[in-house]
């Protein structure tokens, strides 16, 4: 498998990972009938909250500066940046700026349900119908933002900007955070 389609593999498999916790969030959001059903969703919601908090942070910090060659690529001397075109992600840069005000609201809502430990019978039944909404519309803003960076990112794409050298860089460079736990 060539750099171009590893680096690609690991940004589908990520966005797969998304994609599939809002799918698991709709799905189990119908089955809340009382306030014990609700705290094992509520983790699952902080849980996708985090994750994608998170992943914009690597993204925007980190990721997207360097395959728009604003930033250097570690590992790799300036000899080994080219000066040709450039990779344009200030629209999913601007995307995230509009989900995280959704996702805002969903960290808003799951911290006021949170405080309702013994809910009324009104909140629990608002409960699902409230989610829902909020997840339909990060899924609305999300779901097309995903497949633009993956079209942007695609092995065949990503050739035009980028050597194997430059990939394997930028792999090992993410591994690394990965394994320290180091910020971008």
């Amino acid at each position: 498998m060539s750099a171009a389609q590893q680096f690609y593999s690991r940004i589908h498999g990520v966005h797969q990972a998304i994609r599939s916790t809002m799918v698991s969030l709709l799905e189990q959001n119908p089955t809340i009938h009382a306030a014990a059903d609700v705290k094992p969703l509520l983790a699952n919601v902080d849980n996708f909250h985090s994750f994608l908090v998170n992943h914009h942070r690597q993204e925007d910090v980190y990721l997207f500066p360097v395959l728009s060659r604003q930033r250097p690529i570690p590992g790799l001397t300036s000899i080994d940046v080219p000066t040709g075109p450039r990779l344009d992600f200030k629209r999913f840069s601007n995307d995230h700026v509009r989900l995280h005000t959704l996702l805002d609201e969903l960290e808003s809502w799951s911290s006021e349900t949170r405080r309702s430990v013994n809910m009324p019978r009104t909140v629990v039944e608002n409960y699902p119908a409230k989610l829902s909404e909020i997840i339909m519309q990060i899924q609305t803003l999300l779901l097309p933002h995903l497949k633009g960076e993956e079209d942007l990112c695609s092995p065949e794409n990503i050739v035009k900007y980028f050597s194997n050298r430059e990939l394997n860089a930028i792999m090992d460079d993410l591994d690394e955070m990965m394994k320290t736990g180091r910020r971008p």
